[in-house]
């Protein structure tokens, strides 16, 4: 179950020091609101082997600096999932293995509780966790390197836990949050899904198409005449249907309106049951 805090991208810093503060633990009445029960009575474990999990934590995390660190602050190597805040660029790095990367996930303390029974190995924790991030308790004792934590998905125990004994685990979880776009590209996307729906009423009449919209002409009464857009851009699409077989008789006739269309001012459309995808390639109208 997650403990009451999310911390996004631009405020993971704060994680650290959420947990440096933990190593004192005398300093309860900071962490109250993390370390009580619902009882309001206070959890005499978790502040503990909470301060354990900020070592853990501490080892990631290797300070601010203006340039990418090569060493943790333990002067060991940095390792695939270290983070660093550049205070050049104001925001949260991770090291992927080969190169530092702008962080864009979400953190939280993911806390699993059991009780042994003396048979049970494998015990399955919720919504999963991070591989090999985490702690594990047995009775209060750690034995963190007695268990496996490579599946993501359940705590291994090489020998049962026996009948009423208490295991804990917690884990530090990561999450993504969302892609970054910038307001060009989302100004784009919403554009495109916004004309993307199909218009549902029969067209029959002449009309001016729009980019990304799906037309269905009805020709069984008369011609109709389709003006193109003036300034199209490269990639815009419409698309036209002859949803009642029509247009070999009544012709769907587009307007290039300035444009080519095929190499002409004008081309009809002509082919019974046909769905036309007209499409601009930044010089011309094509159909296909």
């Amino acid at each position: 179950m997650a403990l009451p805090w999310e911390i996004i991208s631009e405020n993971v810093l704060n994680v650290a020091k959420i947990l440096d503060d933990l190593l004192d633990t005398s300093n309860s009445k900071d962490v109250d609101w993390i370390v009580k029960n619902e009882d309001g009575t206070v959890d005499s474990k978790i502040v503990p082997n909470l301060a354990k999990l900020a070592g853990l934590f501490g080892k990631r995390y290797v300070g601010a600096s203006d340039t990418p660190p090569t060493k943790r602050l333990d002067g060991t190597a940095i390792e695939e999932g270290d983070m660093y805040f550049d205070t050049v660029k104001k925001q949260m790095m991770v090291y992927n293995g080969t190169e530092w990367k702008p962080v864009a996930y979400a953190a939280a303390l993911i806390k699993a509780s059991f009780t042994g029974d003396g048979s049970t190995t494998e015990f399955t924790v919720e919504g999963g966790y991070e591989p090999n991030m985490g702690m594990v308790f047995l009775n209060g004792v750690n034995v963190t390197n007695e268990v496996d934590l490579t599946s993501g998905t359940v705590i291994k125990f090489k020998e049962a836990p026996a009948d009423g004994d208490i295991i804990e685990a917690y884990f530090y979880n990561s999450f993504k949050v969302a892609d970054a776009y910038t307001k060009v590209e989302i100004d784009n996307i919403l554009k495109n899904y916004k004309k993307e729906a199909l218009i549902p009423d029969d067209i029959v009449d002449d009309f001016e198409a729009e980019p990304y919209n799906k037309y269905y002409v009805d020709t069984s009464k008369k011609e109709i005449n389709v003006t193109l857009p003036s300034n199209p851009v490269r990639g815009e699409q419409i698309m036209i249907f002859d949803p009642y077989g029509n247009f070999e008789t009544n012709n769907c006739i587009l307007n290039g309106n300035g444009n080519t269309i095929m190499g002409e001012s004008v081309f009809y459309l002509n082919m019974n049951n046909k769905l036309y995808t007209i499409e601009f390639n930044g010089k011309e109208w094509r159909v296909r």
